[in-house]
């Protein structure tokens, strides 16, 4: 799952008494379906609650995460593997369009060659 780096974390339980018995901390893991722009469909995943609220602030969500976070953070090979395919998918994009115009935000938008070329 995208589990942000978590992972089970250990310690002590203090009694009144000041005794000491050993316990465990999870990481909050949900089961959460994500919408891709890129595949556009959903995707299944199990992430923490720390990772589902990243993956809502930006801007294109899962395609984004999967892209920018690196493979040490990711570790699943089902989320690897994704990130491969979207950097694989968006290079091929970017290779058949060209940059018409930045907008307001300096978000370069993309239009066909096709199109480029049957403006002049």
């Amino acid at each position: 799952g995208l589990f942000g780096g978590k992972m089970i974390q250990f310690g002590n339980i203090i009694s009144f008494s000041n005794k000491k018995s050993r316990r465990t901390w999870k990481p909050n893991v949900q089961s959460k379906r994500f919408w891709s722009e890129t595949y556009n469909r959903f995707l299944h995943f199990r992430a923490v609650a720390s990772v589902i609220k990243q993956i809502k602030k930006l801007p294109h969500g899962i395609d984004d995460y999967l892209m920018r976070t690196p493979r040490e953070i990711l570790r699943y090979p089902k989320a690897i593997q994704m990130s491969k395919n979207l950097r694989r998918i968006h290079a091929s994009r970017a290779e058949n369009l060209e940059p018409a115009e930045t907008n307001a935000q300096g978000v370069l938008s993309y239009r066909p060659l096709d199109a480029v070329r049957e403006c002049g």
